[in-house]
């Protein structure tokens, strides 16, 4: 059920507006009977008891993801009337349902309309250890006018990158499916890193976060790396050898200056107790 309060001006009284969607889809956003909140009152039903003198950690947003494949059918599908709509619905904090958190794919993630690819793509066989070939054009077409309308909507909205691979070239596998990342690799995805995050924030799209690896303990057929970039079994034992060369790194000094921002690690992990990723976040 999705719930939306509201409060008048004339009343204490406070409404919330709710809407059901059940799993045999006999109700699919159901416009449900207003709830009224109450103070101090017995309460019948399902109570939510709000502690205003207790706080827990902070949340810094809620969102979703705009894949490959949802940016192409939003971008290229939809009217220009109701690609607007559709992301005032999505991202306005007043008049939508206010997304305002991003976890946005580098790359290609599960769901692209053109296969597997990275940034810096090479033919089998040859690396590009300077990133000559870096290029984050693809994202020109449609993700990055669907972000830029998104932070124009809602400009408090954070976005958090994440790839779901490495470029193939820098992987025991040749191949952004499977494999680990090489021993001599570090620093050219480090760079790789901050390339993308010097990229986006000069298309107007800075990144609030960025994580070297999405899911690094599953190793699914699809594109994602074996037990991470990082695995316990290949060559990096820690996430934040990628990030040594990252935050000392004139480059990434560079970046700062460009942004006016510094940046810290911090420490996620997942529900499985693995760490999950240690992130450069821009503060």
């Amino acid at each position: 059920m999705s719930v939306r309060s509201s409060k008048s001006n004339t009343t204490s009284k406070a409404t919330v507006s709710a809407w059901l969607t059940t799993p045999d889809q006999t109700n699919l956003l159901t416009r449900q009977p207003d709830i009224a909140w109450t103070r101090n009152e017995k309460a019948s039903g399902s109570t939510i008891l709000a502690d205003e003198q207790q706080s827990y950690q902070h949340m810094v947003g809620f969102g979703a993801s705009f894949t490959d494949s949802s940016v192409w059918l939003v971008q290229q599908k939809l009217s220009v009337k109701k690609r607007t709509d559709l992301m005032n619905k999505l991202f306005h904090p007043c008049t939508g349902i206010g997304l305002s958190f991003l976890r946005q794919p580098l790359g290609a993630s599960d769901f692209t309309t053109c296969g597997n690819y990275s940034y810096d793509e090479m033919p089998a066989g040859q690396t590009d250890t300077m990133l000559a070939n870096f290029s984050i054009e693809h994202d020109r077409v449609s993700i990055l006018p669907l972000l830029k309308q998104a932070l124009h909507i809602n400009p408090s909205m954070h976005i958090m990158a994440t790839p779901w691979s490495p470029p193939g070239w820098i992987k025991s596998s040749d191949s952004m499916i499977g494999g680990t990342l090489n021993a001599n690799a570090y620093e050219a995805y480090a760079n790789y890193l901050v390339k993308c995050i010097q990229a986006y924030a000069v298309e107007g799209v800075p990144l609030y976060a960025i994580t070297p690896q999405y899911e690094p303990v599953l190793a699914p057929w699809h594109i994602r790396s074996k037990n991470s970039s990082f695995s316990k079994n290949g060559c990096a034992k820690e996430p934040a050898q990628v990030y040594t060369a990252v935050i000392p790194s004139e480059q990434h000094t560079a970046v700062g200056k460009e942004t006016g921002e510094t940046a810290h690690i911090e420490r996620w992990k997942n529900t499985r107790r693995q760490p999950l990723a240690r992130f450069v976040r821009m503060t």
